[in-house]
């Protein structure tokens, strides 16, 4: 079942509410989550998570690895001067967290791409409605389709409306951008109507355009003693009711949902925690600036001690900020 669902991939933000995970994460999400947990697990932070945002992706830490260590020194102190936007010779903890904001998002992107290839049948770097139909539904026949049709139906009507909403130019195709934005529509506010429309089809069960808190959270709130609802319910209920139902009408709709469900925040907030976990390990002067001089005695922190041999060394590197894919 779990090629019926559009996937979302990687690096979903770990301190995302309960009820938000359990109400907007599908079976491929959960299984991502469970992938990445270990890089959150105090000293078992994975170093090297932290080096591919901070190059600015995986195509460029891959590449980089594949450098001598000269080679990768100097380009470091090319991706840093990157990072310094005010030239300041210092890197702030706004800017480490914008560079690993938008380093995230080129990961995510990165990821797209890479699931676009199979999908991609003349290899013409295009996706078309087919060729992913084909590509996802295609391989099912026979029995399974008639003891699921409604299922099938469902996520076919789901995916050709968030295809057709991602294809800003209506030319039938997809381009990387616009595969990227089909692939995670919760990054773009371009896909908010899919996103609003999907959400109320899954809770909105007495159909009045709103998500209200039994909804949102379910039977738990069915019972009459609030003493003996589980703490994390207490939780969830309280943040509905003050944080996620803006204008206070007792059910989320329109923007509220879209705001619930996106996961810019969640991208903002794990850039985050991955700017506080370098600043810790690596601002030895504790004046919450990172020198070049401290990044570079941080190697194994910022570019790992041993790179990978197997990749072509390439000498005339350049590193560029706005890399497209």
């Amino acid at each position: 079942m779990a090629r019926l669902i559009i996937v979302l991939v990687l690096i979903l933000c770990i301190g995302v509410n309960i009820i938000q995970t359990k109400n907007a994460l599908n079976e491929e999400d959960t299984h991502k989550i469970e992938d990445i947990l270990p890089h959150y697990a105090g000293a078992d932070h994975l170093d090297s998570f932290d080096q591919t945002l901070f190059l600015g992706g995986q195509t460029r830490a891959k590449i980089f690895r594949g450098l001598s260590d000269e080679k990768r020194k100097e380009v470091f102190s090319d991706v840093y001067k990157l990072v310094d936007t005010n030239g300041d010779g210092q890197i702030s903890k706004d800017e480490l967290t914008e560079w690993m904001f938008q380093a995230l998002l080129t990961v995510d992107k990165e990821d797209a791409v890479n699931s676009m290839d199979p999908i991609d049948e003349n290899k013409d770097k295009m996706v078309s409605w087919f060729e992913y139909h084909d590509h996802v539904y295609g391989y099912a026949m026979g029995e399974e389709m008639e003891e699921n049709q409604a299922e099938y139906t469902k996520h076919i009507k789901r995916s050709k409306r968030s295809f057709d909403l991602a294809d800003s130019d209506g030319d039938g195709f997809l381009t990387p951008n616009e595969f990227h934005m089909f692939h995670n529509p919760r990054l773009y506010k371009q896909m908010e109507k899919v996103v609003i429309l999907d959400s109320l089809e899954d809770f909105d069960t007495n159909k009045d355009g709103g998500i209200e808190v039994v909804e949102f959270i379910g039977d738990f709130l069915l019972k009459d003693d609030e003493e003996e609802l589980p703490e994390w319910v207490i939780e969830e209920k309280r943040l509905f009711e003050t944080e996620h139902d803006l204008d206070g009408n007792g059910k989320l709709e329109g923007s509220e949902i879209f705001e619930l469900e996106s996961q810019e925040k969640s991208f903002r907030e794990q850039a985050e925690r991955e700017v506080d976990h370098l600043i810790v390990m690596a601002d030895t002067d504790k004046d919450d600036l990172i020198s070049l001089d401290e990044a570079l005695q941080s190697e194994a922190l910022f570019m790992g001690r041993d790179h990978a041999t197997h990749f072509h060394q390439n000498p005339n590197i350049v590193v560029n900020k706005n890399i497209e894919l």
